[in-house]
Parts: structure tokens; sequence; C-alpha cells
């Protein structure tokens, strides 16, 4: 199965790939996300998880955003809608 970022509708093949990824890019829209799904579910942010992943053993924080990519993959109708928003600024 495939997954896709769910800020920016990236796809790769794991979803700790898309966890990578939302790590490598910490653009504010990642972050923000981030923070958004973490306040949800747990009360961590972005920042916590980085420690996280700098301090502790393993992948603990690409892990935990695994899961939440998992959890909180984008919908037919929401791809739909990204997809129409970036053709619309194209022109």
């Amino acid at each position: 199965m495939a997954y896709k970022c769910p800020v920016c509708m990236k796809q790769w093949d794991a979803s700790i790939q898309v966890a990578r990824h939302i790590f490598g890019t910490a653009d504010p829209k990642h972050r923000n996300w981030t923070d958004k799904v973490g306040e949800s579910n747990g009360g961590w942010t972005f920042d916590d998880l980085l420690i996280d992943q700098i301090t502790k053993p393993g992948n603990v924080a690409y892990e935990t955003i695994a899961q939440m990519v998992e959890k909180y993959q984008p919908s037919a109708e929401q791809i739909a809608e990204f997809e129409a928003s970036r053709t619309a600024r194209k022109k």
C-alpha cells in the first residue's frame, strides 16, 4: 500500500518514509500538521518528537509519526480538492 503525506500529498511505499519526509521537510505546514495531530493524540509537538528522536534509542519519533500518517491518510475527496487547488494556483 502506498502512503501519502497528509500535508503535501507526496507518496511513498511505507508510512515510515512519510514520517522521515515530514521531519526532513520541517516547514511550517508540516510542523503545524504534526503539532495539530499531536495535540489530539497525547499532547506532543513536533519539537517534542524531535527531542525524542535525538535523545532516545531507536526511531520512537519516526514510528509515532508513521502511526499518525497511517491513521490520517487523506480521502479520495481530499486528494481531489488538493489537486484542484494546486491546478488553480498554476493558472
